[in-house]
């Protein structure tokens, strides 16, 4: 199912082996609780069109911060829909934040990884303040991605997995010969 959603196909099965191999490496996690993440995003973020690879970086980034499995697929796809639909309160703390979405989106969909980058950057240092914005901006799920934000506010974990993920190509077929 996640092979076809991300336009992949029977080919593309060891990439995706290599990205989950890299991705439980990475956040100490299980490919099936990965796997679950990804059936429980769904298509939220094809839809937006965030590739494979983008999706994989911020589901480790969110298991490496604390929030892993199905938790993770389903805060990041109510995440991107509060960010996609704005109701009220995002929209307030966007532009609090000086934050356009639309600064993320192109004609191959939204730059994820650049746009939670920005929000982590521009979220108010005070914690109050802080855990108040997340979840104006991401609702009842906000402090699932409060975790990731923080973990990008801190260091470059899920831009220098995204990377790694393309660098590890052939890592199932390592692991597997050990």
């Amino acid at each position: 199912d996640n092979m076809i959603k991300y336009g992949m196909a029977a080919k593309d099965t060891g990439r995706i082996g290599d990205f989950l191999s890299s991705a439980q490496s990475r956040a100490q996690r299980t490919a099936v609780e990965f796997g679950q993440a990804l059936e429980s995003l769904g298509s939220t973020s094809v839809d937006m069109g965030m590739s494979f690879r983008d999706t994989m970086a911020i589901l480790t980034g969110m298991a490496k911060a604390g929030t892993a499995g199905a938790e993770a697929g389903t805060a990041l796809a109510m995440a991107l829909a509060r960010l996609a639909r704005q109701p009220a309160d995002a929209a307030k703390a966007l532009r609090e934040l000086n934050i356009n979405i639309a600064d993320f989106s192109g004609p191959n969909g939204v730059d994820a990884i650049r746009m939670f980058q920005a929000i982590a950057d521009a979220l108010p240092e005070d914690k109050l303040r802080r855990t108040a914005t997340v979840m104006e901006l991401f609702g009842a799920k906000g402090r699932k991605i409060g975790g990731l934000l923080s973990l990008m506010g801190r260091n470059t974990f899920v831009q220098d997995t995204a990377k790694g993920l393309e660098d590890d190509l052939g890592r199932a077929a390592l692991v597997a010969a050990e």
